[in-house]
């Protein structure tokens, strides 16, 4: 079976990974994802945590190769997919990332900077065949995070990690600068949609094999479709809990190539609180 995130390329469309087919076919590649499908369009500071990345490779010759997106956790960490800081689709290598943020348009930002990769940090679990563990924190130079349009997000909590026992009948809210449709429209603004938890049993069931133990799915199934796309990988699905406070539950990792087709799987964050502690301590400086 093939599942899929498409990452968004700057020049040219890059499946980096095989995307999934219909439920029945066997278990194979992931592919990554890119946009929002059939979503509403944000206004600026309604999700003020979500940054849109470019990723550059190249030394002498710097070029930009593929977007993402990712959510700023503190003035000095953005929360991102592993897929979107390792993928290449040449033989350079990468070596830098320009974060924008403060805006829903990706051409307009309040807030700009330019991470290499000696502060780019992927899991070590990471598996590019499975998208398993499929996280990475970049440590940035610092946002100001006190302002309406750009601010953090808060993460899930470690005893969330059982996500059919935490988000069984939850919503999630789900948001991206990836394709808004499946025809590949991709308006270069953020976009936004209500996406229920998938149990885990319902999601495999879909991809017709085993899925990561380190995901959650979603998807409304309704008509049209809300899911995540190619462009979307590395943004946030968020529960907005009673009291108003929003928490990034999952990171967009993988889903099947027809983005409405099927659940979209995300990094189960919560499982992964303990590295990201660790990894913000180790390197404070």
């Amino acid at each position: 079976m093939k599942y899929s995130l498409g990452l968004c390329p700057v020049l040219v469309t890059i499946i980096f990974l095989t995307c999934a087919e219909p439920k029945g076919s066997q278990l194979s590649l992931p592919e990554i994802s890119d946009r929002v499908v059939n979503g509403v369009e944000a206004r600026d500071g309604q999700f003020p945590y979500v940054i849109w990345m470019t990723v550059y490779e190249g030394y002498l010759f710097r070029r930009a190769s593929h977007n993402c997106d990712g959510t700023i956790i503190s003035p000095n960490w953005i929360l991102t997919a592993a897929h979107c800081i390792l993928h290449s689709d040449s033989f350079l290598n990468i070596v830098s990332y320009d974060i924008r943020a403060g805006r829903v348009l990706q051409s307009e930002y309040t807030q700009f900077d330019r991470i290499y990769e000696e502060d780019a940090f992927a899991h070590p679990g990471y598996n590019d065949s499975t998208l398993d563990n499929d996280i990475a924190l970049l440590k940035s130079h610092g946002f100001d995070i006190n302002t309406e349009t750009v601010q953090s997000v808060a993460l899930a909590p470690r005893e969330w990690a059982n996500g059919d026992v935490s988000y069984l009948g939850k919503t999630f809210i789900l948001a991206g600068f990836g394709y808004a449709s499946d025809n590949g429209q991709r308006p270069r603004r953020l976009l936004w949609a209500k996406v229920p938890y998938v149990p885990r049993a319902e999601c495999e069931g879909a991809y017709g094999g085993e899925i990561p133990e380190t995901v959650i799915c979603a998807d409304d199934y309704e008509i049209p479709t809300h899911n995540s796309c190619r462009g979307d990988s590395g943004g946030p699905i968020v529960l907005k809990t009673p009291s108003g406070k929003v928490i990034e539950v999952g990171i967009s990792s993988f889903g099947f190539r027809i983005c409405s087709s099927g659940p979209g799987a995300y990094t189960n964050v919560a499982m992964f609180r303990d590295w990201i502690d660790s990894i913000m301590a180790e390197h404070s400086d």
